[in-house]
């Protein structure tokens, strides 16, 4: 199967995403980089480093003698920078234990368990088992990176705001 479109895609979406980022993080600059616990910002760094790995692999998925070193270096370290962004603010009070869970659930594990997925696939591609189902199953683990972050995004985008309107 020839994936080449879909790279590119991938990489085109990935860039444009990042952008997306960008906008979103820009009005909020102030309240972003106050608290190192601040649990945007570390929303922001997440949603960052995901973008950035998803545009890295994407790139690399061109050359197929590249992709799978490529995909299982990056999502190694895509699982430690989850980690690395997400420990000093995670939290679990009695107040809101179930929201807690669910955005834990959402914004670590999620992740956590695609890079699991891609380690998992690309270390079929690298013993030579690569077959076009395998390669599917790595598309797929991509479009569900990207939707999480576009998630991600969004959140940033539109809840940071709202969140000064309904304190103010």
């Amino acid at each position: 199967m020839d994936l080449n479109i879909f790279y590119t895609v991938l990489a085109t979406a990935a860039a444009t995403l990042l952008g997306l980022l960008f906008i979103a993080i820009q009005p909020n600059i102030e309240r972003l980089s106050n608290d190192p616990q601040n649990h945007w910002k570390a929303l922001a760094t997440s949603t960052f480093h995901i973008y950035t790995w998803v545009f890295v692999m994407s790139l690399f998925g061109f050359i197929p003698a590249y992709r799978s070193p490529t995909f299982l270096v990056a999502s190694l370290l895509g699982i430690w920078r989850q980690l690395r962004t997400w420990a000093p603010v995670w939290q679990l009070t009695a107040k809101g234990r179930f929201e807690r869970l669910r955005e834990t659930l959402w914004l670590v594990i999620g992740p956590i368990l695609i890079y699991g997925a891609l380690i998992y696939y690309s270390s079929q591609l690298q013993h030579g088992k690569g077959t076009d189902e395998i390669e599917t199953n790595i598309a797929t683990a991509f479009v569900i990176l990207m939707v999480i972050v576009l998630r991600n995004t969004w959140r940033l985008l539109v809840e940071i705001p709202s969140e000064q309107e309904w304190k103010a």
